[in-house]
């Protein structure tokens, strides 16, 4: 399964954001397989308006649709990491380090701040609450 979201600016139709998503294994195989969302980007100038919020509720509404109750994502920048964090995302995995993955053969590590070198990415994990009418 698969779905793109975009959102458009109201005075001219152009395209200002769009996120994906797919569905992966969750954190690695050979687990079972949770929405995953990915590429949220929202042009520079349309930026603090609410879009990129509104692009991800549409993907936690489409992870339910197809029956599922979380969704994660993965961040590569603290900034961005605490954006995700507003949005009830929690970190829960990490990148290994080269000897972690080369040697120790480990595909992610449980999350520790402490432990996260730069340049690395964190996993991030929403549980998805049923919506009340």
């Amino acid at each position: 399964k698969t779905a793109v979201f975009a959102a458009e600016d109201p005075l001219t139709g152009a395209v200002v954001g769009a996120v994906e998503m797919i569905l992966l294994p969750y954190p690695a195989l050979p687990s079972p397989e949770v929405p995953y969302l990915f590429n949220l980007c929202v042009d520079k100038r349309n930026r603090a308006r609410g879009l990129g919020r509104r692009l991800v509720d549409a993907c936690e509404a489409q992870a339910r649709e197809w029956g599922f109750q979380e969704l994660f994502l993965h961040v590569e920048r603290e900034p961005v990491q605490e954006l995700y964090n507003k949005y009830g995302y929690s970190a829960t995995h990490q990148q290994p380090t080269w000897i972690q993955l080369n040697l120790q053969h480990k595909l992610v590590l449980p999350y520790e701040a402490k432990t996260r070198f730069e340049g690395s990415w964190v996993m991030m994990h929403k549980k998805l609450e049923t919506p009340t009418e």
